[in-house]
């Protein structure tokens, strides 16, 4: 009688993996797999502007290196449990990370919009200062500059409360950077100091109020004060476009014919001179819902941890178990599954890789096309950059 006896099967017999096409239906938790390749064409652009960035911050021996270096790791691991989890490793929740800032501007849209009241006249006005002396300025006087923008805007809603009492509003900051920069009617090339400014949404007559009262107060042009009526079925994406300027960091790409600047050191000192500040501020009935508390609140506690994408083939990596005779003849074969898979982000690709035992790649993601990458300068003032380490993770 002979002996039956099992082993696992090594490098030299290759046994094809198993696949399931598990179809798993889960309440909260399941997404669409073009939530994935949105997710991973994100990955693909902010990865090219956050490289050079660790770049420069390692040169200059920025405090921020630490931030940068999180923000490109953040998902490019994913977990694979159970063989159909997919689960995120690592979330930096930094403003300058794409992912985290859609899923802050996601939470704060769906918390801030069913309390606006749709029968009331509602405007969009943005506030700016003149920004001659912001020439080349450091962090602390950006700083300074900000915190006295922040001061002034206080001292007029008092005076908008003694007039209308209490006055709804979403107000965000945006600054920003110094560099290149295009202008909109003529795409004219120019070089712009940094500019920062308020978004606000309110009703247009605190609005015209807000706005007498800050060219009484401010140096800048009033032509430069833009106000602009909101219809009710304009007003959730405007209030995404306004929300999307605290949360979206300093810069993002934009799809442009033209080639596009950014300017490494403006980006960094902008990051180091609002740390700790907050860019999401709301009065009135806003106020109330505690809904600044989701610019500082982390990922985990805003989106679920792991998600099932119910129409993608999530294959059950797993050895393969030959089962033998006593002399060593194949007989048939099971599996014996690994529990945990880690699927690694690769830029050139746009797609989720796994090495098996045999080191072959598999992809996660069907990719009908891969992202070209966008026109872009860096730069350091007005002199061009070349990142060092950069080429390695993109090229």
């Amino acid at each position: 009688m002979s002996k039956v006896g099992t082993f696992k099967i090594l490098r030299a017999v290759r046994l094809p993996f198993l696949d399931t096409n598990e179809q798993v239906v889960h309440e909260a938790g399941t997404r669409s797999v073009q939530t994935l390749k949105k997710q991973a064409i994100k990955l693909f652009y902010r990865n090219v502007m956050i490289s050079p960035l660790v770049d420069y911050a390692k040169q200059v021996k920025s405090p921020n290196f630490p931030q940068y270096w999180k923000v490109l790791q953040c998902c490019t691991t994913l977990q694979q449990s159970q063989n159909k989890y997919l689960t995120p490793t690592h979330r930096c929740g930094s403003r300058l990370c794409s992912i985290c800032a859609n899923i802050r501007t996601a939470k704060t849209v769906d918390k801030v919009y069913p309390l606006f009241d749709l029968n009331k006249k509602w405007g969009y006005l943005t506030l700016t200062r003149a920004n001659k002396d912001l020439r080349s300025a450091s962090a602390e006087k950006l700083r300074d500059v900000v915190i006295d923008m922040y001061w002034q805007l206080s001292k007029i809603r008092q005076r908008a409360k003694r007039k209308f009492g209490e006055i709804d509003a979403v107000i965000t900051l945006e600054v920003q950077p110094e560099g290149y920069k295009r202008k909109k009617e003529t795409k004219e090339l120019y070089y712009g100091y940094y500019n920062p400014h308020f978004n606000i949404i309110a009703q247009m007559e605190h609005l015209e109020f807000i706005k007498e009262e800050w060219l009484k107060l401010i140096i800048c042009s009033e032509q430069n004060q833009n106000l602009e009526e909101v219809l009710p079925e304009n007003l959730k994406a405007s209030l995404l476009e306004l929300v999307k300027y605290t949360m979206k960091g300093v810069t993002t790409f934009k799809k442009a014919s033209k080639p596009f600047f950014i300017n490494l050191e403006a980006v960094d000192t902008i990051m180091t001179a609002l740390k700790g500040k907050r860019r999401l501020i709301t009065w009135g009935c806003f106020y109330k819902k505690n809904i600044e508390k989701i610019e500082e609140a982390a990922i985990a506690d805003l989106d679920l941890e792991k998600y099932i994408y119910n129409d993608i083939p999530i294959t059950d990596i797993g050895n393969r178990v030959g089962l033998v005779d006593g002399k060593g003849i194949l007989q048939s074969v099971t599996n014996e599954f690994i529990k945990t898979v880690y699927w690694e982000f690769d830029n050139r690709m746009c797609n989720y890789f796994y090495l098996d035992d045999w080191g072959d790649k598999h992809w996660l993601l069907n990719m009908e096309k891969i992202p070209e990458k966008p026109q872009v300068y860096f730069t350091i003032g007005r002199k061009k950059y070349q990142p060092e380490i950069s080429t390695l993770i993109l090229n």
